[in-house]
């Protein structure tokens, strides 16, 4: 249920605000296209996302600021992801299954991808709510925040990975959107669990 409510939030609030959501969506699918930049133009989404969240003043200034301030940070994460998930995929496709054992790995290499897309969805809004903020925090808090809500991280990524379906279906939609929209209620989803822990 708390998932959900995260979503409803989410349509509300880009309702308010589309048009600066769209701008920022069409800078990050420009920024995404080396593909290991992505993190760090998903980053500038979520620091906007959270600056409008919290009622303060922000355009695509906040935008380029969260995406040149964590570019280094960004890239590593981003090289990072290629790795884990050319490796984790390569094994799918290369190994038949054969055995239990096969079946094991299998196992194994879809549940480490979908580790590292859980971290990575909670990773920059847990980064930028953290006193001091470091990546080896945000990394091992994102880490918590699975382990403590498996559940509501579950339907977190059942909805993305419809709007991911749907927006193989309809590509304008992600040009415009898809990845806003997974900012804000990466957003939401953080400031929601961080709420409720205290």
């Amino acid at each position: 249920m708390g998932a959900l409510r995260v979503w409803w939030r989410a349509w509300r609030h880009l309702r308010h605000r589309g048009y600066i959501y769209i701008w920022a969506n069409l800078c990050f699918v420009i920024v995404a296209l080396p593909i290991i930049t992505a993190p760090a133009g998903f980053a500038g989404l979520v620091k906007l996302s959270r600056a409008l969240q919290q009622g303060e003043r922000a355009d695509l200034n906040t935008y380029w600021a969260g995406l040149r301030e964590n570019l280094g940070r960004g890239t590593l994460l981003g090289i990072a992801t290629v790795a884990i998930l050319f490796v984790n995929i390569s094994n799918l496709v290369a190994y038949e299954v054969s055995t239990i054992l096969d079946v094991g790995l299998r196992v194994v290499w879809i549940g480490a991808i979908w580790l590292w897309l859980t971290l990575m969805f909670y990773f920059w809004p847990l980064y930028y709510a953290l006193e001091s903020p470091s990546t080896a925090g945000a990394l091992r808090n994102a880490l918590l925040m699975t382990a403590r809500h498996p559940v509501f991280t579950l339907i977190h990524f059942a909805a993305l990975a419809a709007l991911a379906l749907l927006s193989s279906i309809l590509p304008f939609l992600s040009v415009l959107l898809t990845f806003a929209v997974a900012a804000i209620v990466s957003a939401y989803a953080v400031a929601d669990c961080l709420a409720k822990a205290g």
